[in-house]
Order: structure tokens, then C-alpha cells, then sequence
């Protein structure tokens, strides 16, 4: 009866241990998402400066006349510039990894009730991360219409008197 009840603790720990690992690939593949809209995103303020610089050598060699579409896109570029600035801040991320030796409370659980703490305290940090990646996505979205309008802007502001 004791082995089987061995074996039993030793498959649940095994099946955690599985768990465990997913929960952790999660995490791995909320950096990974964070790390592609930065990259992104970036590469949209890089687009929306050199538009701006554009605008502004079109303006200073037109012929005198004021053009509202080239200055509203020049706007419209510095907002996304801007919107870019605030989506890819410093955020405060949580770990998925619990530093276990600086917690003794964690360390006086058996295994079970240690993979099972660890499990939850992953999951935890991947939902508020999730958050966060989600907030970001969000912003790089309307990063990206308001761009699209004042790209368009820009080369009406080329055709248009």
C-alpha cells in the first residue's frame, strides 16, 4: 500500500512537473510576443520620423503657400512618435520564476506542494503579464491607424494645392 502510494506522489509529481514546464513555455512566449510588437513598433517611430522630415523639407521648399494636410500629417506622425514612446516604456513585468532559496517557506513544502505553488504563483505572473501585453497591443494598434492617416495625409499633401 505504501508503494502504490509512492507512486502515486511520484506520478503527480511528474505530472506537475509537466505543468509546470507549460506554464513556463507561456511565459517564454509573452517575451517573445513583447519583444515582436518592440521591434515593431520601433520600426513605426523610424517611419514616422523620416515622414516628418520629409514633410518638413516639403514645406520649406514649396512655394509660400501654407499646406494643412502636410502639417496635419506632420501631427498625426509626432502623436504615433509619442504613442510609441509611451507603449514601449518600462513596464513592470513579473517573473514567472520564483527565486525559492530566498523563500523558506517554500522550501519546507514537500514536492507536491511546492510544484503546485510554483505552478500558481507562474500563473499569476503570466496573467498580469498578459495584461500588460495586451495594454501594449493596443497602443501599437491605434499607433498604427493613426500612422496610416497621416501617411495618407502626407501624400495628398504632395498632390493637393
Amino acid at each position: 500500500m505504501a508503494r502504490s502510494a509512492r507512486q502515486t506522489s511520484a506520478s503527480n509529481v511528474v505530472g506537475l512537473s509537466g505543468l509546470l514546464q507549460a506554464v513556463l513555455a507561456q511565459a517564454g512566449s509573452i517575451q517573445a510576443a513583447d519583444s515582436s510588437i518592440d521591434s515593431k513598433a520601433n520600426n513605426l517611430m523610424a517611419a514616422s520620423l523620416v515622414i516628418v522630415a520629409l514633410l518638413a523639407a516639403f514645406l520649406r521648399n514649396g512655394d509660400g503657400r501654407f499646406a494643412w494636410l502636410a502639417v496635419a500629417s506632420m501631427l498625426l506622425m509626432v502623436l504615433v512618435v509619442a504613442t510609441v514612446i509611451y507603449a514601449t516604456r518600462n513596464r513592470s513585468y513579473r517573473g514567472a520564476v520564483v527565486d525559492v532559496s530566498s523563500h523558506g517557506e517554500y522550501m519546507a513544502k514537500d514536492d507536491l506542494l511546492l510544484l503546485a505553488q510554483l505552478i500558481e504563483d507562474a500563473g499569476a505572473a503570466n496573467t498580469q503579464n498578459i495584461r500588460i501585453l495586451q495594454d501594449k497591443h493596443l497602443l501599437f494598434r491605434q499607433a498604427l491607424v493613426v500612422f496610416a492617416v497621416g501617411f495618407a495625409l502626407g501624400v495628398l499633401s504632395l498632390f493637393v494645392g
